[in-house]
């Protein structure tokens, strides 16, 4: 019986330097039954005749620029495969990553929207590191499933675009991508999909996130009022998601909210204000940090829960 359709998407912009790398790394994936889109999201280098030059090995188009969030969704709905998967234009995938995934996800079904692996993430000086470990995801399996990932992805952020598979019926029902984001876009898509069930996941590094190209992410990074507000921005459209009846969810995701507002209020008093109210504001965002140590080291802080299958009733 032959395999079902995955659809690869692949946004780019300006990025024909490392866009060879991660088409080749779909294109090498043993799980025979790929297409590949990439999606050039008006693009200025040569990006349009290194994708001209695949021929019938992938389906492209070029669009106006409308951000990475935008070219996605556009990608997914020229996808006409069972499950969907995206890849950023630097970064690329080990040979079995589809592979892996499909098999977790067709032992699940769809009552698992999606299942995502570990990556090592590779900076600019050679340094490396694990988006699990980043992320201080401590799993109990090698493989299996997550049963509290609401609980996972409302209080961290666990790298998503790259790493995951997600089930096509499943990244429709919550509307794909928030084109208005342009920052932890793909955490907002992935707090939806957990609040639908459990997810898959399996402890490898089937990923290779670079560092390298200074994207809109990466330069982000850097900033962390930038990226404080869209942490904030974020937790507080995760809040709308939420149903009144989880009251426990809905608390804990209020008091990452009111961390996340006193941070980018201190990092603004910082860069905008007088020396003493920036002296202040220093201050405070240390007791934050402090009193946010403290509260991943008690017991009530949500960790992973993770089973080798799923039994009747978990995740209904």
């Amino acid at each position: 019986m032959q395999k079902p359709l995955v659809s690869v998407i692949i946004p780019t912009y300006n990025r024909s330097s490392t866009l060879c790398r991660a088409i080749r790394s779909v294109l090498n994936q043993t799980y025979p039954n790929l297409e590949l889109i990439v999606v050039d999201d008006g693009s200025t280098d040569d990006t349009a005749s290194i994708l001209g030059s695949y021929g019938e090995r992938i389906r492209w188009i070029s669009q106006q620029q409308s951000g990475p969030s935008a070219a996605r969704n556009t990608g997914a709905r020229l996808a006409t495969g069972k499950f969907l998967s995206f890849l950023d234009s630097d970064d690329c995938w080990e040979s079995d990553k589809i592979a892996i995934q499909v098999d977790l996800l067709l032992r699940s079904g769809e009552q698992v929207p999606c299942c995502i692996c570990d990556a090592l993430i590779i900076d600019p000086d050679g340094s490396q590191t694990t988006s699990f470990s980043v992320a201080g995801v401590d799993c109990s399996l090698e493989r299996g499933y997550w049963t509290n990932p609401e609980l996972v992805i409302a209080t961290r952020f666990v790298l998503f675009n790259q790493v995951a598979l997600i089930w096509r019926s499943a990244f429709e029902a919550v509307g794909g991508f928030c084109e208005d984001l342009k920052l932890l876009e793909d955490h907002d898509l992935a707090f939806r999909l957990a609040c639908l069930g459990p997810w898959g996941f399996d402890e490898r590094q089937l990923v290779k996130k670079y560092n390298e190209t200074l994207g809109i992410g990466v330069t982000a990074m850097r900033d962390q009022l930038c990226h404080a507000i869209a942490w904030q921005q974020v937790i507080s459209r995760c809040v709308r998601w939420v149903p009144d009846s989880e009251r426990a969810l809905l608390s804990l995701i209020s008091r990452c909210l009111l961390e996340a507002n006193i941070e980018v209020l201190c990092l603004t008093s910082i860069r905008d204000c007088t020396q003493v109210k920036r002296w202040v504001a220093r201050l405070r965002l240390a007791a934050l940090r402090f009193h946010q140590k403290l509260n991943r080291r008690r017991l009530c802080w949500p960790r992973v829960k993770c089973a080798p299958t799923l039994l009747p009733g978990i995740g209904a």
